[in-house]
């Protein structure tokens, strides 16, 4: 028998994805079939639209019904609206979407409802609609399952430095599904490594101060790292005054994404990383990620940004 060599080995990958390709195409094929007559509506590549969304944002009705039996209150218990998903990122793997919210009126109001029979002055417990990320870590994210990026959000969080963190759920497969506060650009919020042309170098400035004094206040809560400081995880808007005063020209600070987030020193760089942004010297694959590396990551990307200038 003659040994396998590589190229062997890497026939046998490839045959065995093509045989994985036609069993996923099987699997959709029976799984669009499933889906309620009249309420398929076709993508642009003339598959159910429906499919292309993760199955917990799954925008029929009869998408609940096909989650497994464990997930199923919980995921309902978050209360996603249906339909009002919208991909945010080119692999799929961010969305913003709509919840309800329970709203408790402390008296009635008017116009408000009150349920059929309840006393005179005794308020139903009403709803609204926000609109919260939902993200899909491929990394352990959640504390439960050994990640460490939970965690530090909420640390961070609980002290003004990253939005709310509202629920982590383990879905099959490994995935951690993460729904956070929206910082709508509505309410001001931009990313930081967005060009803002109508900034002055001044404001630019007080906002890079504001960025670094952020991370030496998330750095000082404990012995914690983000891993990947660049200014696309950075959101800023300017501060805004309480009514009657003046601006005293400051930038309110959010860090997000924490996938690679964990304890410094312990936690790794992750395997792929892009090569091309601009990393610090010592940033590469497998290196313990630092507060030292969060610094120096937002060191270069403050520079980028005045050279752009």
């Amino acid at each position: 028998m003659l040994p396998v060599g590589p190229i062997d080995n890497l026939a046998r990958i490839f045959g065995s994805m093509r045989r994985a390709l036609k069993l996923l195409s099987h699997h959709y094929k029976k799984l669009a079939a499933c889906l309620p007559p009249g309420k398929i509506a076709l993508g642009p590549d003339g598959r159910a639209a429906d499919l292309h969304f993760p199955y917990p944002l799954r925008r029929l009705s009869a998408g609940v019904n096909s989650l497994p039996g464990e997930l199923r209150p919980r995921l309902m218990a978050l209360g996603l609206v249906p339909g009002s998903a919208v991909c945010l990122s080119r692999g799929r793997l961010v969305y913003l979407c709509s919840r309800c919210v329970a709203v408790v009126p402390s008296g009635p109001a008017p116009g408000s409802l009150t349920s059929p029979g309840a006393a005179d002055g005794d308020a139903t417990t009403l709803s609204r609609e926000e609109r919260v990320v939902v993200k899909f870590c491929m990394r352990p994210f959640a504390s439960k399952a050994g990640g460490t990026g939970e965690a530090v959000h909420r640390l961070w969080a609980a002290a003004g430095l990253a939005p709310q963190l509202y629920a982590v759920e383990r879905l099959p497969g490994g995935i951690d599904m993460v729904v956070v506060e929206y910082l709508d650009p509505a309410a001001g919020w931009v990313a930081a490594g967005e060009d803002q042309p109508e900034e002055s170098r001044q404001a630019l400035r007080a906002r890079a101060r504001a960025e670094i004094a952020a991370l030496r206040a998330a750095h000082a809560l404990g012995g914690h790292v983000h891993g990947d400081m660049r200014g696309t995880n950075i959101m800023v808007r300017k501060r805004r005054p309480a009514p009657g005063l003046p601006s005293d020209g400051g930038y309110d600070v959010r860090f997000i994404d924490f996938d690679w987030a964990g304890e410094d020193g312990v936690v790794r760089c992750p395997t792929f990383i892009n090569p091309e942004a601009g990393w610090p010297p010592g940033m590469k694959v497998g290196v313990p990620l630092t507060q030292q590396l969060d610094c120096q990551t937002l060191a270069l990307d403050l520079m980028g940004r005045f050279f752009v200038r």
